[in-house]
């Protein structure tokens, strides 16, 4: 009996010990986690204004691995949308993987529902094509994270890029759907939202 018992403790320990390296070594360290580097990014662009604090953001990651520089530009999309929410779209480019458009749509769809997509929409529309089509492709990105990443989930996601969209701007919205959904870019830098609905 004592045996058992003994057996049965070193077997929750070890489980424990288990579960506590695959977090520590396994599981990528959320964005938005970082305060201190959100709060200074918050900080420097009410200070220095937003162009001039992403001049300073792109000096700053300049030396980091990709994968460091998407993750600190989903920090620095954090600090735009904080400071600004949506108004800031413009200064989001494809750099590093595009974390800033990625942050700042994400950042606009869990707080504002889909019915917030129109609003991304209608900012994205009074920017530049080249620009406009880039955020059409990031918002088909965010509506995987926010619905899903399970198999039903892709076609709820297609299903709301027609739904939500311009005819002309659907399509690049659908390509955004199957590149998060495929690649999960956003999924490796995000916490699960509230929904619980992803792996």
């Amino acid at each position: 009996m004592k045996n058992t018992r003994i057996l049965v403790v070193a077997l929750l320990v070890g489980a424990g010990a288990l579960f506590a390296l695959w977090h520590m070594v396994l599981k990528k360290p959320p964005v938005g986690r970082n305060l201190g580097l959100q709060l200074n990014w918050q900080s420097r662009i009410a200070r220095v204004g937003a162009e001039r604090a992403y001049d300073e953001f792109v000096r700053s990651v300049q030396n980091e691995n990709m994968y460091a520089q998407h993750l600190d530009a989903h920090i620095f999309g954090d600090a735009l949308f904080i400071e600004n929410g949506l108004s800031y779209i413009a200064l989001c480019d494809e750099q590093y993987a595009s974390g800033c458009f990625h942050e700042l749509f994400l950042r606009t769809v869990t707080q504002g529902g889909l019915s917030s997509v129109s609003q991304i929409e209608h900012a994205c529309a009074e920017l530049s094509e080249d620009i406009h089509l880039r955020c059409d492709r990031q918002i088909g990105h965010s509506l995987v994270v926010y619905m899903g990443y399970q198999p039903n989930d892709l076609k709820s996601a297609l299903d709301l890029c027609t739904a939500l969209l311009p005819a002309q701007d659907a399509p690049n919205c659908s390509q955004g759907v199957h590149e998060e959904f495929t690649t999960r870019t956003i999924i490796t830098a995000e916490t699960p939202p509230s929904s619980g609905r992803l792996p």
